[in-house]
């Protein structure tokens, strides 16, 4: 008799059925992946040999230059790529503040960082070429236009996709911070980074358009919600 109680008892109260193991999801290898990948690039652009950093430049820096000579890849490359330790901080950090916000599916952060990278490269491309020749001079003087690089066109697509959907979110950063995430994208997109080798002025803002779109077509096939007021 007391040895089938015990038995019982092993078999309904185990320390694995009250406390079961935590499984890492498919969102989350792809943010940690996106992450990691940005950041070894970022080091071998700033520690690597000269070779190297001219490499990343080559193939990794979205310009008008860039699409002129036929290396259309690198209006996906330049997403994944820094020069700045301090912008690719400050991009990797607003991803980490906005992830607790409308979680993503691994699915759907792919999707926004690739297309709103790519959207993001070819309203740079374009505004270059336009602001410095247009129709009429042609690649006379775009070919010295900045570049686009860096993740600040994913981010963007993100953040703004986000705070569509659920503007008065809190970001999290271990705690939570009591400004709302429509407001830190507003900023966001309104900062102007411009370096020796590149600028992300307007690819940011073709790239919140983008993440507005994709929000109202998710709204639209009720894949998605609005929140627009506070929990």
């Amino acid at each position: 008799m007391r040895a089938d109680a015990q038995r019982h008892y092993s078999q309904v109260f185990q320390p694995s059925r009250l406390y079961p193991k935590q499984h890492t999801t498919a969102e989350a290898y792809a943010f940690w992946g996106l992450i990691g990948l940005n950041v070894a690039t970022t080091v071998a652009a700033k520690v690597g040999p000269p070779e190297v950093q001219q490499a990343i430049l080559q193939h990794c820096r979205a310009s008008v230059e860039a699409v002129a000579d036929g290396r259309l890849y690198t209006l996906l490359t330049s997403s994944v790529c820094h020069t700045s330790a301090v912008h690719c901080a400050m991009n990797l950090l607003m991803l980490v503040m906005y992830r607790r916000v409308q979680p993503l599916t691994a699915r759907e952060l792919l999707v926004l960082y690739v297309l709103g990278g790519f959207v993001a490269s070819c309203t740079h491309v374009a505004w270059c070429w336009w602001d410095a020749s247009g129709p009429e001079f042609g690649l006379k003087y775009a070919l010295n236009t900045p570049g686009l690089l860096g993740c600040s066109g994913p981010v963007a697509a993100i953040s703004s996709y986000k705070a569509l959907l659920e503007p008065l979110g809190v970001p999290h950063l271990g705690i939570p911070l009591p400004v709302p995430v429509v407001l830190f994208t507003l900023v966001y997109c309104c900062l102007f980074v411009r370096e020796q080798e590149y600028s992300d002025y307007s690819g940011k803002f073709g790239a919140a358009a983008f993440g507005v779109l994709a929000a109202l077509a998710a709204v639209a096939t009720r894949r998605r919600r609005l929140a627009w007021t506070q929990h």
